[in-house]
């Protein structure tokens, strides 16, 4: 029975269906320029749905994988708020502070 998990175990790991690092976690925007940080509806070219000012707090979807650009660059799909209301999008992973 131990040997069933374990193999389960390994084809789940090299399926790449395990959480990624950001699974749960609550974020910070942090860009670099000036301007606020555009939210997508689809990662990197997708249609700019929002913007978030820096500081404003995210929370990257642990049930979506991240996406990766041209070069190698991770988007990730997030949750955040709008006064009451709920909403998701796609952000370049580099411009969020995860502590």
């Amino acid at each position: 029975m131990k040997a069933k998990f374990a193999l389960l175990a390994v084809a789940i790991a090299m399926t790449g269906l395990t959480s990624t690092a950001y699974a749960n976690t609550t974020c910070y925007v942090a860009d670099p320029s000036d301007t606020p940080l555009n939210v997508r509806k689809a990662p990197v070219t997708g249609k700019v749905i929002s913007t978030l000012d820096d500081d404003e707090e995210v929370e990257i979807l642990s049930k979506v994988k991240a996406k990766r650009d041209k070069t190698g660059n991770a988007w990730v799909k997030i949750g955040y708020r709008v006064g009451d209301d709920y909403r998701e999008g796609w952000v370049y992973r580099n411009y969020l502070r995860c502590d």
